[in-house]
């Protein structure tokens, strides 16, 4: 979960810079399309890294039938830290209460 927290913050900076450079996110450098340089190579890597973490946290939640996540037992409870029971409602992953 710090990784993704890690990931969260470094794609919004690097999307800062780029916003603050004045050059479109979607754009690559000026170096070129298959340049390995450049705002959106540098985005896209974070994004990649991210998507490896995400799957890796899926993987070892469902590793287990022990509840590893802290979930609120209603929607009413429900925080930007605290899943609510309709996002694990399909899911394996099993939720502390």
């Amino acid at each position: 979960m710090l990784q993704s927290a890690d990931n969260m913050v470094a794609y919004q900076a690097q999307l800062d810079r780029v916003r603050r450079a004045g050059v479109e996110a979607g754009k690559e450098s000026a170096a070129g399309p298959l340049s390995p340089t450049g705002p959106r190579t540098d985005m896209m890597e974070t994004a990649r890294k991210e998507i490896d973490n995400t799957v890796r946290l899926k993987e070892l939640l469902e590793s287990t039938p022990e509840p590893m996540l802290d979930t609120a037992p209603t929607p009413e409870e429900e925080t930007i830290m605290r899943l609510g029971p309709i996002c694990l409602r399909n899911s394996p992953i099993r939720s502390i209460r």
